[in-house]
């Protein structure tokens, strides 16, 4: 069995059993590079053929019924293997099936179709303590790409250039380390979402706090990055200066004051940038004040992240999602708690398989992004 497993697997016929490949057509490099990985011969053998075709058949999901750049197909008939793929990111995600199929001895005649069904896919890098090495971050993200996961917050909670020192740029060595591991999320199709979370110390009528916080940004978008996260988790419930208190009403005012106008100015530098948000309340009851009032008043197309009922929570529902979505008007992106260990469960190890995950919640959210522990 390969994982993930396909959305519909037809490779039904004869065994086709592969010592070596020979590799042609638009992707060709991209396979080279992913069955390296898999130590497969790719200088003569079985003929495969990575095509382009921009088509119904290889951008359209039904089931999700959305366009996804992730879908692929792959013909298997003995004597050549055809995979289909509209972009690179489809033709990486099947040349990774492909590969797995070979190495098992699993490859047979017949057709297999595979696609995502979460949208974002992948984790976060969310965790208190010991931040990874970068060594460590390039291992797990290259092994969760051969596994179809897409997506990776930076977001080390001990990070000092991410909270506790977030007005100071990145000196030249640490910012070369982040646009190197942003390279390797690009080489590897993940989308890499750097953040960052100034709520500790952040003053809201500051002017000058705010100039600092796009420059923060704006230094890491100059290597190469699009995708930022504002995170204003685990910070004070009241305002920490004189004159936040006397101009916002509430916490909640504030943040969506905040959250807008960094918008504004990050869609001023580039239309493409996506931006992320982590709300003070990431857990609990939907449809309390905070939650909703923020979700409303923030725009509909910035990612809103979510943990569920609980902060570590037991299950996520359909239902609990559709009633974020109808309170906050955003799918929840969840920052699924598992398996971090961090705080008070410092002293177990969550090892175990994930469940209590509602088999259709693909169908009713952003995506699951997956926080992760200390020992990567």
């Amino acid at each position: 069995m390969i994982y993930p497993i396909p959305q519909k697997n037809e490779l039904t016929g004869k065994d086709i059993f592969v010592k070596s490949v020979s590799l042609s057509g638009e992707f060709k490099e991209i396979a080279e590079k992913v069955f390296k990985d898999y130590n497969i011969n790719c200088n003569n053998g079985l003929n495969v053929v990575f095509t382009y075709e921009n088509s119904k058949e290889t951008t359209y999901a039904e089931e999700i019924a959305r366009l996804t750049d992730e879908k692929y197909i792959i013909i298997v008939s003995e004597n050549e293997v055809i995979v289909k793929a509209s972009c690179e990111k489809g033709a990486f995600r099947g040349a990774h099936t492909l590969a797995k199929l070979i190495v098992k001895n699993e490859l047979k005649e017949g057709t297999l179709i595979d696609y995502p069904l979460f949208r974002k896919r992948g984790y976060i890098e969310g965790f208190y303590g010991p931040t990874w090495e970068n060594s460590k971050r390039l291992s797990v993200m290259k092994l969760m790409a051969s596994y179809g996961m897409n997506t990776f917050f930076y977001a080390p909670k001990d990070d000092i250039y991410h909270r506790e020192k977030w007005r100071d740029l990145y000196p030249e060595n640490e910012l070369t380390q982040l646009k190197n591991l942003f390279n390797f999320a690009c080489e590897n199709y993940f989308d890499f979402h750097w953040t960052i979370g100034p709520g500790l110390t952040y003053k809201y009528t500051s002017d000058e706090d705010f100039t600092l916080l796009i420059n923060k940004i704006k230094s890491v978008y100059d290597i190469g990055v699009r995708n930022f996260g504002l995170l204003l988790d685990d910070i004070p419930w009241d305002f920490q200066y004189e004159e936040d208190g006397k101009e916002f009403d509430s916490i909640v005012d504030a943040h969506i004051f905040l959250v807008n106008k960094t918008y504004t100015a990050l869609k001023e530098i580039d239309a493409s940038i996506k931006l992320t948000v982590c709300p003070t309340q990431y857990s609990g009851n939907c449809n309390e004040y905070y939650i909703t009032k923020f979700g409303c008043n923030i725009p509909a197309d910035v990612d809103l992240f979510w943990t569920g009922a609980e902060i570590c929570s037991r299950v996520l529902t359909v239902r609990e999602s559709d009633e974020f979505t109808y309170a906050t008007n955003h799918l929840p992106l969840y920052w699924d708690n598992y398996p971090v260990n961090d705080c008070e469960m410092f002293q177990e190890m969550h090892l175990g398989a994930l469940i209590g995950r509602d088999k259709e919640l693909y169908k009713h959210c952003e995506g699951i992004i997956s926080n992760v522990m200390e020992f990567a």
